[in-house]
């Protein structure tokens, strides 16, 4: 991932007087990695980092002040992409299909949960990652700024949902959110009213996005990704929306369901395999970072009841999920 969306938290350490070189050093990585913000690091130390992050200041809403100081510039190409789109939907499209050139370890998404909000959603996908609520935390964070420069001040969420547990002072986060926050949920989220979807994005200029998206295209064509590695990503939100069959994701990509599962099995995969390896990232970040109940988590991956869902996780892990998550 760019460490340009993070890259003030050598700055912000420094100024709760921690030596932030002490505390890259502690997780294995460089001190001078965010000196140039086109660096890219891999989302498994930089949740070390936060962890560390959290620990030294004593802050455990840390993550919440570094996306507090995002700014669209820090996105790259994408940020000036969405900055001048023509509207706000235009701009999250942008976002949710161009993300992967700035972070290919985390997706982003657009649901609409009930007639009048709509969704803005976040989930890092990689397995094993840790500290996953932390790097929520800074994520859904970026998005309210992202929101905020798209629509204008007088935006806000409706409710902001976090998929890690409760902390024991919750209180800054309403304040910084500046809305309800819940905890203990599937999925990190913003939810907005969805009249803001068509609003105009401010300052947005044709000219400019036009050239953007010559350069996109151009980059594009340089990075094919594997199809399983796109699949992997639509899933992340798609198992969690019950939109994981095969029509669905393979009207997602444009092709038919028989040339979804040729392409697949020619790179070694299978939806199937891809579906059951989403399904235990997401249970094992749930039983993680959550207190959700076990037949909350059950439900939110689509399975029919509790014990078809311990069944498979113990034949994924080897433990049923109540004994994983103490061991956890």
């Amino acid at each position: 991932m760019s460490v340009a969306p993070i890259s003030t938290i050598p700055a912000t350490l420094r100024s709760l007087g921690i030596d932030p070189a002490t505390v890259m050093r502690s997780v294995g990585l460089d001190p001078q990695l965010f000196e140039n913000p086109s660096n890219r690091a891999s989302i498994v130390p930089i949740g070390r980092l936060l962890e560390a992050c959290v620990a030294t200041s004593g802050k455990p809403h840390f993550g919440l002040i570094i996306g507090r100081q995002f700014s669209m510039p820090m996105l790259g190409l994408v940020g000036y992409l969405m900055s001048n789109e023509m509207s706000v939907r235009d701009a999250l499209k942008t976002l949710v299909l161009s993300l992967r050139l700035q972070d290919r370890s985390a997706v982003a998404g657009v649901t609409q949960p009930s007639d009048h909000l709509v969704a803005l959603t976040y989930a890092v996908f990689a397995p094993g990652t840790p500290a996953t609520g932390l790097i929520d935390d800074t994520c859904i964070m970026i998005g309210w700024r992202i929101l905020k420069s798209l629509c204008g001040p007088e935006w806000r969420p409706a409710e902001v949902r976090l998929a890690h547990a409760r902390p024991l002072d919750s209180r800054v986060y309403r304040e910084m959110f500046d809305a309800p926050v819940r905890f203990d949920v599937p999925l990190s989220m913003l939810l907005f009213d969805k009249r803001w979807l068509d609003a105009p994005v401010r300052g947005a200029d044709p000219v400019l996005l036009g050239l953007m998206q010559q350069l996109q295209t151009e980059i594009e064509s340089k990075s094919a990704t594997r199809l399983t590695d796109q699949v992997r990503r639509a899933l992340r939100t798609g198992v969690m929306s019950g939109h994981s069959d095969a029509r669905g994701i393979a009207e997602l990509f444009s092709v038919s369901e028989r040339s979804l599962r040729r392409r697949l099995a020619d790179e070694g995969s299978s939806l199937q395999a891809l579906v059951a390896e989403v399904r235990l990232t997401i249970a094992r970040q749930l039983l993680e970072e959550t207190r959700m109940p076990i037949s909350e988590i059950a439900a939110a991956l689509d399975y029919a009841d509790l014990t078809a869902f311990s069944r498979a996780f113990r034949g994924w892990t080897g433990k049923p999920p109540g004994e994983w998550r103490r061991a956890h």
